[in-house]
């Protein structure tokens, strides 16, 4: 487990951000200790972002700011990289709400051969109203088989080793909008990705944002992700072996219903990308039809697919 006192980079690339940063000052007060720091990028903003910046700078020794002329969020988040101190860095994002001891929860679950840390999350519009929340797989194997689905590993929520991510190569332009599913993929190869089962991240859909914005591009370039870098098969097969036991250690923690049922649908989506045996396939369903004999389960699949309509309608409102 990491030491208490081993210092943290928080690493947030910024463009045009002036009406979050209040808010994202005071997250940083809460989240981090005096040898803790922070890196901003900031992508040529043209608001008052670089006035408050350079201002907070002035009053916080924990403050780096970085000035770039709209080189793009890869290219930003890479020059962050290289600019973070420290071995372990988190990934925050200016319009998203982040629980005061975020950081402190995800340090505690890094062990010798952890890569990266996530957790559960849930989704606000602009104007702070819920749109659902997201449970994290929690365990090795299952947070590295729901990356097929892409959704249970959000970008801005991430703790992650900064040796490991420069080892695989960092963010790659090539993969972008989808450059984090292809970080997370290359990860998973070299060591273990894991999960908070805490919602420490508030994720703000909003008109403009690149997850709304380029969304029909992401989706795209996820499924090419996917085909050239790949799940482990052998994280699938361990989820498949393992279900039952994994089911009773989410018995353990908030929202278990959820949990299971989100591990059969990324077993079910995993089984199809692999093009795996129709036998693997209806031990999956077999799993699935366990469960539905609880009707606490099914209550719970109409109420993250009724969320996730309204998710898309939401996204879907920006467009028309």
């Amino acid at each position: 487990m990491i030491q208490s006192y081993e210092p943290i980079s928080v690493l947030i690339p910024i463009k045009n951000g002036s009406q979050y940063l209040d808010q994202f000052k005071n997250t940083m007060t809460s989240n981090l200790r005096d040898f803790d720091e922070i890196i901003a990028v900031n992508d040529g903003s043209t608001d008052s972002t670089s006035d408050f910046l350079n201002n907070w700078k002035e009053s916080s020794s924990n403050l780096k700011v970085v000035q770039t002329n709209g080189i793009g969020l890869v290219s930003s988040l890479n020059l962050g990289l290289k600019h973070s101190s420290h071995k372990w860095i988190a990934r925050f994002d200016i319009d998203d709400i982040y629980e005061n001891d975020r950081i402190n929860v995800q340090r505690e679950l890094i062990k010798p051969d952890t890569v990266a840390v996530f957790s559960d999350y849930d989704f606000i519009d602009e104007h702070g109203n819920k749109h659902g929340l997201l449970t994290s797989p929690i365990l090795p194997s299952p947070t590295a088989i729901s990356l097929v689905n892409s959704v249970r590993t959000p970008h801005p929520g991430v703790l992650f080793n900064k040796d490991a991510v420069i080892n695989v190569g960092g963010y790659r332009e090539e993969d972008f909008p989808a450059e984090d599913l292809s970080l997370w993929l290359r990860l998973a190869k070299i060591g273990k990705i894991t999960s908070a089962p805490n919602c420490l991240l508030h994720y703000r859909i909003r008109k403009g944002s690149i997850s709304s914005s380029k969304r029909d591009q992401a989706l795209k370039k996820k499924y090419e992700v996917l085909k050239k870098i790949s799940i482990q098969k052998q994280d699938f097969i361990y989820c498949l072996e393992n279900i039952k036991e994994i089911f009773e250690i989410y018995e353990n923690y908030s929202k278990s219903e959820q949990r299971k049922i989100l591990l059969i649908q990324d077993l079910l989506v995993t089984n199809r990308f692999f093009n795996d045996s129709t036998k693997n396939k209806l031990k999956i369903i077999s799993h699935g039809m366990a469960l539905a004999r609880n009707p606490v389960n099914i209550k719970e699949l109409f109420v993250l697919n009724h969320e996730k309509n309204k998710r898309y309608k939401l996204r879907q409102s920006f467009i028309d």
